[in-house]
């Protein structure tokens, strides 16, 4: 195996791994639509590893506005025997942090294979050395607020979302998977029913990003047409989230993450956590 910069050609790949389902009772596709950085952002470098001609892995840096770095896109295929070598895994975070000396990431917290793996030390003085730093920041609730039937159909134009408040989002390819347990159901049902609720598994999820208060998204999610729903995130911590949690209707689905620090020196300065916006998994 060996541990290359993506070419063009390997595009097709790299999206198909970004849509592996993560591991949760609802497993969620947060993959992508095509090989481009997030909106507002720049500098996608994406790196994989390729076996005998075959992209098994992949990973992504790109930066986010005011100079911060961001890690992410870390996919293998379900078919990777066994774990990548240490110095592939060394090479390729050399590759994301290049020319940066501390990145972002983000991580889910039913993702318990990728905690397991890069969250496992006792102490800064035990971490795998091969592996960078991973300090937690800032703990996330992101909310997948379903919609009814009749907000699905129509359409409304780029500024007709900016005036009610929501950032349509085509960059990524969301769906669910498959899932399990009474919450599952019920809002598969419920979406059968013309209802709030999941659609189909593999059915792609037309989505748009939050950008208002909470006290006006009631009234926004009236005036939304042409989604399945809308994604908020805020900080767990902040006054908002409070104030998030009492305007949102109860079919919303909520799951938690965790904003970390990459870096390699342990006992590096860190920057304070920067103004962002979405959910960057």
């Amino acid at each position: 195996m060996i541990l290359r910069d993506a070419a063009p050609a390997d595009a097709p790949a790299v999206v198909t791994l970004s849509r592996l389902p993560m591991p949760g009772k609802i497993a969620l596709i947060w993959g992508l639509h095509s090989l481009m950085p997030p909106p507002e952002c720049t500098g996608l470098h994406t790196v994989v590893v390729d076996r005998n001609g075959t992209v098994v892995a992949a990973g992504m840096s790109w930066d986010w506005p005011n100079g911060h770095r961001y890690l992410g896109g870390l996919r293998l295929a379900p078919n990777l025997r066994g774990r990548l070598p240490r110095s592939l895994w060394t090479r390729g975070y050399e590759a994301g942090l290049s020319g940066a000396e501390h990145a972002w990431t983000c991580i889910g917290a039913e993702n318990v294979p990728a905690r397991r793996l890069l969250l496992s030390r006792p102490s800064t003085h035990h971490r795998r050395s091969w592996l960078p730093c991973y300090t937690p920041r800032q703990e996330i609730r992101s909310w997948f607020v379903p919609l009814p039937a009749r907000n699905r159909r129509g359409r409304l134009d780029a500024s007709d979302f900016i005036r009610i408040g929501l950032r349509p989002d085509g960059h990524r390819y969301a769906a669910i998977s498959a899932g399990h347990g009474a919450l599952y159901r019920i809002a598969r049902v419920a979406y059968a029913c013309g209802l709030p609720g999941l659609p189909p598994p593999r059915h792609r999820i037309r989505i748009a990003h939050a950008e208002m208060s909470p006290e006006s998204f009631p009234a926004s999610l009236r005036r939304a047409k042409g989604l399945d729903g809308v994604i908020l995130t805020v900080p767990r911590d902040c006054p908002e989230a409070q104030r998030w949690r009492r305007s949102l209707p109860r079919s919303s689905i909520a799951w938690e993450s965790t904003l970390y620090s990459v870096h390699w020196d342990p006992d590096a300065a860190l920057p304070p956590v920067p103004p962002w916006k979405g959910v960057w998994l």
